[in-house]
């Protein structure tokens, strides 16, 4: 059964075409449905039964006289079948006649499949009983049927079917399009509303149907049309086509299409009108914008190139074939990238890209590559190219050469980067001062970048006979190593060519080509290696000029594969070169004035030291300070020239490793020390080395390392002092300005040693002096005790202990000097009181106290005019005060009181109660103690007091 089952499975076509076969050569077709569609379903609902019945059994149908009809899978299909085609008004002889061939084309089926005899006869069996059954059930339903209900069914089927021809109907005339329907003669046989209104005078609905019909037999402007339609095989057409009608001239797309019929009752044609007038219009107008499109596509200055979706080239001007370098046939149907690749292309950033993402419009700048490896800056303005509908169709590119353009954007960016480069050198140079070569090795470096390739700036020497390269830059390392080979080696001759010529000019000098390595110098064998590195194809030479001289050259050179130097470098070099020559000689100029500024300050110092009186070797010291440092030399020192036993010795030294230079000492006549002093003259040695044997010093230099020597006279008031000796480690070429600068420490050392010499006697004398004061001032205190009929020693003792209070108290040893002499003098004064009221053994009257109370008046007036004993006034004048203010002679109270006065008001009351006097024995000490203790606030100072009683206290009593 499988066989069978897909025999009919895999044949609905065929038995289709085998049963219209069958219907059209018995002519059932006049009765029956005209759409193939119409058979294809009774061909798909017969399978379908017979197939239901295949899966559930294998053997045949039988008949039975107790068969439920009703209840059969095929006869109730039958019963179907039979209520669907009477209601229609088919007749059963008619039905069971087609009902055969539909039989027959099984059987067929069967038949044609090739089968074996046995299965080919069991399967045309089973068919039959099928189609046996579906009978039986057909004349069953049939057969129950009375006259009155046949026609009660006809009349329902015949009203159903006028509502269906009537909805149908009222499509047909309410379709917006024009359509017609010709018959088999291309006679019009019917049209609907929407044609009437266009080619009939009244346009009534359903008028061509229910009334007269067309009043139109034939569509003239459509004949030749449905001729070849009609005479070819085609189905259906499409054709566009400009009408005249009732109410106006119209655009129309014609679809003319053969009639469905297979029954060949209904033939002929249906002619379906679209209205494209608008879209022809749109059409005509955007062919007419194309033509003025196509005319400025193909004249416009720039290049213009169209491309679709994929990047396809669609079309090119002539002015973008230019570009590209390819015409514009060979263009077409290339990838864009392919013959005019930019740095975009593949990437997000790809402009075209971007119009297909949604952009808009797209422009900028961009190097495009030709196949031929040539690179075109160009400015590309990329858009959309749109259909009506909006989809994106391509993208229309303006692609103009903007090479001219850019190349005066560079010249202008090249302007300006060396007007930025000259202005930030400039600003630089203006600052650095004394370091303007470090800043040298960043302009070469900057020069090197904007015109290079390689740069040098060379100093003249003070001569004018070398050129030294002080900063040089290549931006090859390889080329810069060649380079420092070069310059490090040998200095290079200034009166050599090509340097002479810009040095004795004072203008540039541009040389190119092969004439590099004939160019004086430049020919020599240590610049062949970089030569045959880099190659040079131009060298241009600036001087560098300061007030009409030349102190320099600024050098810059290209290599082999570079340009020319033009007119604007040229000048740009020059402007700089000019700009580096007054920044040098600004510096140098500074550096002399800060120079010869450091010269005097140094000066200053040494003048200070001597002014200061200081010491020999404190002055010498600062003297040899200066003269390491102003001098930049290694070490120094100075030896002094005894008279008494004509030795020149070592005073003092800076700068040696060791102190064996210190063991100097040399007879007069001994050695070139003594040569300078005795020819007062400098004395220079270049190269110690060479004279080893006769510098007497040589051991004692073992070490040092020295290779330099100058020795200089000291002389002050035309006697010679001693000598400066200068030591240095490098050989030591010393210009005029250095010279006098050293003759001028020479002599400061010079008035120095001779103002020590001076000081020394003068502070001996003074000495000498002071001591004399001091043996007066005791001879003077000594016979005021004896006036006084005082105990012996009196003044000493109160003056010893009055020192130790005033120096715990923390007063200065200058100080202590005068408070000696004040205590030692406390009572000058009384030499002006007369005998008969100071030795008087009694008490004095009050005439008599007042006379004794104005002795420390006596003592200012006595010690005023001493200048030298101004300063130790305070006792003898004050110590009587006391610290309530009670005191004599002017009252003074508290801290008005001089210091030294109250220390001593106490010592010299301690020292009276302590001691016999004529009109009562001495006081014991702890009464005294309470005496002063009682006294602190009144008569004596608090802190003072306090003093006082904690050194007797630690001395156990006494000071």
């Amino acid at each position: 059964m499988e066989r069978l089952y897909e025999l009919i499975t895999s044949h609905e076509d065929w038995l289709l075409d085998r049963v219209l076969d069958y219907a059209k050569k018995h002519n059932y077709v006049k009765y029956t449905s005209t759409l193939r569609e119409a058979w294809r379903m009774s061909i798909a609902g017969l399978s379908e039964r017979i197939l239901a019945v295949l899966r559930d059994n294998t053997q045949l149908l039988e008949l039975g006289p107790d068969t439920d009809y009703n209840r059969d899978v095929i006869a109730s299909y039958g019963i179907l079948q039979a209520r669907k085609h009477r209601e229609r008004g088919v007749e059963l002889g008619m039905f069971f006649g087609l009902l055969k061939y539909y039989r027959q084309s099984y059987v067929d089926l069967v038949l044609q499949a090739g089968l074996e005899q046995d299965c080919e006869k069991h399967y045309c069996l089973l068919i039959g009983s099928f189609f046996d059954r579906l009978e039986v059930g057909l004349c069953a339903e049939w057969g129950k049927v009375s006259q009155d209900s046949l026609i009660r069914e006809l009349q329902t089927g015949n009203r159903a079917m006028t509502n269906e021809k009537n909805k149908f109907l009222t499509v047909y005339e309410s379709l917006p399009n024009p359509v017609i329907l010709l018959d088999s003669q291309n006679r019009v046989d019917i049209m609907n509303l929407a044609a009437a209104e266009l080619f009939q005078d009244y346009c009534t609905p359903g008028v061509c149907y229910y009334g007269p019909g067309s009043d139109i037999e034939t569509i003239p402007w459509l004949a030749n049309e449905l001729a070849v339609f009609s005479g070819s095989n085609e189905q259906e057409a499409i054709l566009e086509k400009k009408i005249d009608t009732r109410r106006g001239t119209f655009y129309f797309e014609i679809k003319l299409k053969q009639m469905l019929d297979i029954s060949e009752k209904f033939t002929g044609t249906v002619v379906i009108l679209n209205d494209i007038t608008k879209r022809k219009k749109a059409e005509e107008a955007a062919e007419h914008i194309n033509e003025e499109l196509n005319q400025i596509f193909n004249t416009a200055a720039g290049g213009m190139r169209v491309i679709d979706k994929n990047f396809n080239v669609l079309r090119i001007n002539d002015t973008f074939a230019n570009l590209a370098g390819l015409s514009p046939e060979e263009a077409a149907g290339k990838k864009c990238y392919e013959m005019f690749r930019g740095s975009f292309c593949h990437t997000p950033d790809c402009p075209l890209a971007r119009i297909i993402s949604g952009d808009e419009r797209v422009e900028y700048d961009m190097e495009k590559e030709r196949r031929d490896g040539v690179k075109i800056p160009c400015i590309v303005t990329a858009t959309p190219f749109l259909a009506p509908s909006g989809e994106l169709l391509g993208i229309v590119e303006d692609i103009r050469d903007i090479s001219e353009r850019k190349q005066a954007e560079d010249r202008i960016r090249r302007n300006a980067e060396r007007a930025e480069t000259l202005a930030q050198i400039s600003q630089e140079l203006s600052v650095v001062g004394l370091e303007y070569e470090a800043v040298l090795d960043t302009v070469v470096q900057k020069v090197a970048g904007l015109i290079g390739d390689a740069c040098v700036v060379n100093m003249l020497s003070d001569d004018g006979q070398w050129l030294k390269p002080v900063a040089f830059y290549h931006p090859n390392p390889r080329a810069l190593d060649l380079l420092r080979n070069i310059l490090t080696g040998p200095a290079l001759r200034a009166d050599e060519e090509p340097f002479n010529r810009v040095i004795l000019t004072g203008r540039q000098l541009l040389i190119q080509g092969v004439s590099v390595r004939n160019s004086g110098v430049f020919a020599g064998p240590e610049f062949s290696p970089y030569l045959d590195e880099v190659g040079l194809q131009s060298i241009l030479i600036a001087p560098l000029r300061v007030k009409g001289g030349v102190i320099g050259t600024l050098v810059v050179a290209r290599d082999k594969h570079g340009q020319p130097y033009n007119t604007e470098e040229q000048s740009f070099l020059q402007n700089l070169a000019d700009r580096i020559a007054l920044t040098i000689t600004n510096a140098r100029l500074y550096e002399k004035a800060r120079r010869r500024l450091k010269q005097v300050h140094a000066l200053r110092k040494i003048d200070m030291a001597i002014a200061a009186n200081l010491k020999m070797n404190a002055i010498f010291e600062v003297i040899l300070d200066q003269v390491v440092a102003q001098l930049d030399v290694d070490a120094a020192d100075i030896l002094q020239l005894h008279k008494d036993t004509q030795t020149l010795e070592y005073a003092a030294g800076r700068g040696f490793r060791g102190k064996s230079i210190e063991q100097s000492r040399l007879r007069l006549g001994e050695g070139y020390a003594s040569q300078v002093i005795l020819e007062n003259r400098i004395i220079h040695i270049p190269n110690l080395a060479e004279v080893r044997s006769t510098f007497l010093r040589t051991p004692l230099l073992e070490g040092e390392d020295f290779i330099t020597y100058i020795g200089v006279p000291l002389v002050a008031k035309g006697e010679v002092m001693g000598l400066l000796e200068i030591y240095h480690r490098a050989p030591l070429d010393p210009d005029t300005e250095w010279l006098e600068y050293l003759e001028t420490l020479a002599g400061q050392a010079s008035i120095a040693i001779d103002n020590a010499a001076l000081f020394s006697e003068l502070q001996r004398s003074n000495d000498e002096l002071k001591q004399a004061y001091d043996a007066t001032i005791r001879g003077w205190a000594y016979a005021l005790d004896l006036r006084d009929k005082e105990t012996e020693g009196h003044s000493q003792r109160v003056t010893e202990m009055t020192l130790r209070l005033a120096r715990a108290i923390g007063m200065s040893e200058e100080e202590l000097v005068y408070v000696r002499w004040g205590a030692l003098l406390h009572d000058i004064g009384k030499m002006g009181v007369p005998d008969h009221i100071l030795l008087k053994p009694g008490s004095l009257t009050e005439e008599e106290w007042a006379i004794m109370k104005r002795h420390p008046e006596y003592a200012y007036e006595m010690l005023i005019p001493i200048s030298y004993l101004q300063p130790a006034l305070n006792i003898p004048y004050c110590h009587h005060e006391k610290w309530d203010g009670t005191g004599y002679p002017r009252g003074l109270k508290g801290e008005e009181i001089p210091l030294e006065a109250r220390i001593f008001a106490i010592v010299d009351v301690w020292d009276a109660l302590c001691s016999d006097r004529p009109y009562r024995p001495a006081m014991p000490e702890n009464k005294a103690f309470d005496y002063i203790r009682g006294q602190a606030g009144k008569h004596f100072d608090p802190k003072v007091v306090e003093l006082f009683l904690g050194l007797m206290s630690k001395k156990n009593g006494s000071v």
